[in-house]
């Protein structure tokens, strides 16, 4: 049997959280995971700072991430190689997501990390204009492009920059660039802005307000 094949270790309730709090990254600083993690867990009352880390260096030990240093700050990389880690480590639904975003917002300031009780509506307020904004953006440059807008197209695209996203900022560009890039500019400056996080929030919550058109 290949390093890679053997049987992973069964995470604690804990460990399962904090490969939770990585969502659709690979690579993510000790802060925003500690502040994703106090969105995630619902064991997050248990566990200050001190603790947090010292779970992260068992996790580290056991082989379920590395860390490194950037730029004088701890960066945590999930082990994706192991079989299942990345799997548990993607967002199910938009609350989900939600959870990730809010972290990573408060990570962002130079607030003391606090364990917040539920779901920030200015966030999802954000996320949907976030969403309108991408639509729009879409709708504009077919109406200069085709003529007319196609409500299917506009769905579409916004699923398969969804998808990609997920994948990378470079992927979702390689696709913004190929299929629609009049809007190319539109889509850097809301990343700019708001964050990839925000960005995929926006595009799913844009997606459930249109399904039921479809």
């Amino acid at each position: 049997m290949s390093e890679s094949e053997k049987p992973v270790e069964v995470l604690t309730g804990s460990e399962e959280d904090i490969i939770k709090s990585f969502g659709w990254n690979v690579l993510a600083s000790e802060k925003t995971l500690y502040e994703r993690y106090l969105q995630v867990s619902v064991r997050r009352s248990l566990s200050n700072l001190e603790d947090f880390r010292e779970i992260l260096r068992d996790m580290e030990a056991k082989g379920f991430l590395c860390s490194e240093e950037v730029q004088d700050e701890r960066y945590y990389r999930v082990m994706v190689v192991l079989d299942g880690l990345s799997r548990k480590a993607k967002p199910e639904t938009p609350l989900d997501e939600m959870h990730l975003a809010i972290g990573s917002r408060k990570a962002l300031g130079d607030r003391p990390v606090r364990s917040p009780s539920r779901v920030d509506g200015r966030v999802v307020t954000r996320s949907e204009y976030i969403g309108r904004q991408i639509q729009r953006a879409l709708e504009g440059w077919m109406i200069r492009e085709k003529g007319r807008i196609s409500k299917s197209a506009v769905n579409e695209h916004m699923a398969n920059m969804w998808h990609a996203l997920t994948q990378s900022e470079a992927e979702l560009f390689e696709y913004v660039m190929s299929e629609v890039p009049g809007i190319s500019a539109d889509v850097r400056a809301i990343l700019r802005s708001s964050g990839p996080e925000m960005f995929l929030l926006g595009l799913r919550l844009a997606d459930t307000a249109t399904r039921k058109y479809r």
